[in-house]
């Protein structure tokens, strides 16, 4: 596996093992899987009869339940544990900074940013994994 090494300011130098790029496709299937998972309970919630929705509060509901935890997944998630989502905490890594730092709510948003790009434009991560490689 390949590492990384960087000197703190204490002058002791850490070495971590990066994540293969297997490992991090794994970790975004997970990430997918349980967030379909998500969507399809909350569609059921939402088709169940339980509550009489309008148009205007149906669109709500659905904006609020549904599309904004999948847009807003991965930033959050990885915000809120410390640079994990769940797919990350199951295969036990974790988003830091280049010098070894927990990343910040600005490093999470520009990988959210950048993520559009990545799979959008580039081909669902190919050009992720081939950069990452």
């Amino acid at each position: 596996m390949k590492t990384i090494q960087f000197t703190t300011s204490q002058f002791v130098p850490i070495e971590y093992e990066l994540a293969s790029p297997a490992i991090r496709v794994l970790a975004s299937l997970l990430d997918l899987f349980f967030l379909v998972i998500y969507f399809a309970l909350a569609s059921y919630f939402m088709a169940s009869n339980a509550f009489d929705f309008d148009t205007d509060s149906f669109t709500v509901f659905s904006v609020f339940l549904i599309r904004l935890p999948w847009f807003l997944y991965s930033p959050v998630m990885e915000y809120l544990t410390n640079g994990r989502s769940l797919g990350k905490l199951i295969l036990g890594i974790r988003v830091v900074k280049s010098n070894g730092e927990s990343a910040g709510l600005r490093e999470y948003f520009t990988r959210w940013i950048f993520r559009v790009v990545d799979i959008w434009i580039g081909g669902f991560g190919f050009l992720a994994v081939i950069v990452a490689s």
